[in-house]
């Protein structure tokens, strides 16, 4: 992390996200890539480098909330009931319109990476579609 991040002058972020949107988006990209149950290496890296164009937080370390959001949709991914847990506070944290845009565009992109989009990535997007409907 840049050692300028640590001392920001004002409040507002640079991408003009809350902490709480960055990481929900992060959450829609490792859902969006586990859910085929196969991860490819340019999903990863798509992750990775759209995590780096966010303006996180430095007092939350990204590799800290990288397992934490593996683990949050792993259980997503076990049963219906954390399912829905996992959408209704996705839709939470992504309150405004714009930020739930930016979430469903990046895990199209997502699903494009890696060259191959299989039944079970078309239907984690119809999902994530679903519950971030920006009407």
């Amino acid at each position: 992390m840049p050692f300028k991040k640590l001392f920001r002058s004002s409040g507002k972020s640079a991408d003009g996200l809350t902490q709480p949107a960055r990481e929900a988006i992060v959450d829609v990209l490792h859902y969006c890539m586990y859910a085929d149950k196969h991860v490819a290496i340019r999903e990863d890296e798509f992750i990775e480098a759209t995590a780096r164009t966010l303006d996180w937080d430095a007092n939350i370390s990204y590799e800290y909330y990288e397992g934490k959001s593996t683990g949050s949709v792993s259980q997503a991914l076990a049963s219906k009931e954390t399912r829905k847990a996992f959408f209704e506070d996705l839709r939470s944290r992504l309150p405004r319109r714009e930020d739930r845009e930016l979430a469903l565009k990046l895990a199209e992109d997502l699903a494009e990476s890696d060259g191959r989009k299989v039944h079970a990535e078309e239907k984690a997007i119809a999902m994530i579609r679903e519950v971030l409907a920006t009407g």
